[in-house]
Parts: structure tokens; C-alpha cells; sequence
């Protein structure tokens, strides 16, 4: 790669970057009108142990899968967990996306990765 390819690829990397981080902060606003500070403080905990995450964007309904009852978390049921990598080679690696419910008909959506 030459050194012009090499800094247009890091630039583009970068860009992105920023829309991750501008579309996290938007949600996260939007969900602290909602919802309130209490609520957006127990998230962004909950974001931060599901690791590397990105694709932050809001949603109308979650998936039909899992079937109900399933891969549920929260005291209300107000999280699902759509894990599409379970283990992976070396049994450790964890992927998939994840809708917490904000409001009737309003999720979450991000995508996160252990």
C-alpha cells in the first residue's frame, strides 16, 4: 500500500470513527429525554461491558428471534440479545446485536462483539 493509499485509508477509518460517535451521542440524547439520566446511566454500564460496540441506531420492533423467553436480560425484560457468534474458534468469541427497549416501538439497536 503506498504511503497517499495508505493515509486516504486511515482518514476514511478515522471518518467513520467520528459518525460512530456522533451516532452514539445522538441516540444516547434521545434516550435521556425519554427515559431519563437514572435510565441512560444503567445503559451506558451495560454498553460498556458488551465491549467493542458500534452501529448505534433506533428501531421499531426487535427481531422475532429469539422466541420469547429467550436470550432476555433486565428486570423488565426490556433487553434482547440477538447473538449470531457463540464461541467462535477459540470458544471465547461472543457477537450479535442488541435491542433494549426504550419506549412501546422504540429499540436500541447495537451491535457488540467479546
Amino acid at each position: 500500500m503506498s504511503e497517499n493509499n495508505k493515509e486516504d485509508f486511515m482518514a476514511e477509518v478515522e471518518q467513520a470513527e467520528k459518525e460512530e460517535i456522533s451516532k452514539y451521542h445522538t441516540c444516547m440524547d434521545e434516550i435521556r429525554i425519554i427515559k431519563g439520566d437514572e435510565f441512560l446511566d444503567s445503559l451506558k454500564k451495560y454498553i460498556q461491558e458488551s465491549n467493542d460496540n458500534y452501529d448505534f441506531q433506533f428501531v421499531t420492533r426487535k427481531p422475532d428471534w429469539p422466541p420469547e423467553g429467550e436470550y432476555i436480560q433486565g428486570e423488565d425484560g426490556e433487553i434482547w440479545v440477538d447473538q449470531y457468534q457463540n464461541g467462535g474458534y477459540s470458544g471465547d468469541s461472543f457477537a450479535g446485536y442488541v435491542y433494549v427497549r426504550i419506549q412501546p416501538g422504540m429499540y436500541l439497536k447495537f451491535h457488540y462483539s467479546m
